[in-house]
């Protein structure tokens, strides 16, 4: 399992909107809006939020090919 502070960092990056690495999406692809409420302390946006910033980087790396980036 991953640091806390590894987690932090890739919360901070979804607030921030900065691109999630290939490494981080893997490990916050089991992240849950349910887990990140109760473990992490976010409310049910912030949860949202982290989730919706995952996807889209995953998208932003598919797509990364053709020197795409999904904002």
């Amino acid at each position: 399992m991953a640091k806390k502070e590894d987690h932090t960092l890739i919360i901070a990056k979804a607030f921030s909107k900065q691109r999630l690495s290939f490494k981080e999406i893997k490990e916050c692809e089991s992240w849950s809006i349910t887990q990140l409420i109760t473990e992490m302390g976010l409310n049910y946006i912030q949860a949202g939020e982290v989730i919706k910033w995952r996807v889209l980087s995953l998208a932003a790396h598919s797509g990364s090919s053709n020197n795409e980036i999904i904002e």
